[in-house]
């Protein structure tokens, strides 16, 4: 029964600790079997002293095969811990190496899409920049132009207009020279109406015998409108027609002499 404990020991037990309670448990399990021996006889002491013999022989083997047996599974747990932590640095060194190279990667990545959105900006910025600078100058062209023309034009036209004496002979010219046989309707400005009325008839008495009327309109500064009796239509020599006319026909000369182009 001892020894069949002890194998059963042997197989299970493999700490420290473990195999000195069994070497406790096997010497008080000797005493018991020496105890016995005593009161028995000679016989069965001297078999209790080869079995306690024997026994300490067994003990010192499984001391020894337990120490070795200690010594190659601490050598092996230690090689495979070395060799667990060499993979587990290896994989972990990998692991932040390619964590490294991903972050690098997209840090490349993302300087270079601001430089290209930089690019842009300041492209498209420079272009609209161009673009509306253009625009300010052509406006300004334009202003000056528009000033330009209009000083002289109007300086020019609304001397010739206001004489009335000018406005006279334009309106007798057309008068004479109106190729229809219909009754005519001269407008002219408030101001000018009696010196007009005046002249025809001291002038041209019989055209205003024929038909021709002359009335006033509030719209007109200076200048005149002839047409039919009936409205049907009208031609304009107001002031204002001049002046428009001659901006106009003045316009490409005068931005040529400010800007050399035509």
């Amino acid at each position: 029964m001892l020894i069949q404990k002890w194998q059963i020991t042997l197989k299970t037990d493999k700490t420290l600790k473990k195999k000195v309670h069994l070497i406790i448990e096997i010497f008080f399990t000797i005493l018991l079997e020496l105890k016995k021996c005593i009161f028995k006889g000679k016989k069965d002491l001297d078999q209790s002293v080869s079995f306690f013999l024997l026994t300490y022989y067994v003990i010192l083997i499984m001391d020894q095969k337990l120490q070795e047996l200690t010594n190659k599974l601490f050598e092996e747990g230690v090689v495979k811990g070395n060799q667990e932590a060499e993979r587990i640095i290896s994989e972990a060194t990998q692991k932040a190496k390619e964590i490294i190279e991903n972050a690098n990667n997209e840090a490349n990545k993302i300087i270079a899409n601001a430089g290209k959105k930089s690019e842009e900006l300041t492209k498209n910025t420079q272009s609209e920049l161009q673009l509306a600078s253009e625009q300010i100058v052509t406006a300004l062209q334009q202003e000056v132009t528009n000033l330009v023309n209009g000083k002289i034009v109007e300086e020019a036209v609304k001397p010739a207009t206001n004489d009335v004496n000018f406005i006279q002979q334009l309106i007798l010219t057309a008068v004479q020279n109106w190729a229809t046989k219909q009754d005519l309707l001269v407008v002219v400005s408030d101001s000018d109406k009696k010196a007009v009325e005046d002249f025809f008839a001291s002038t041209a008495k019989q055209l205003l015998d024929k038909g021709v009327k002359i009335e006033s309109a509030n719209n007109i500064k200076a200048g005149f409108q002839i047409g039919p009796v009936d409205g049907s239509y009208k031609v304009s020599f107001t002031q204002d027609d001049f002046i428009n006319f001659f901006k106009e026909f003045i316009r490409p000369k005068v931005v040529e002499l400010l800007y050399g182009k035509k």
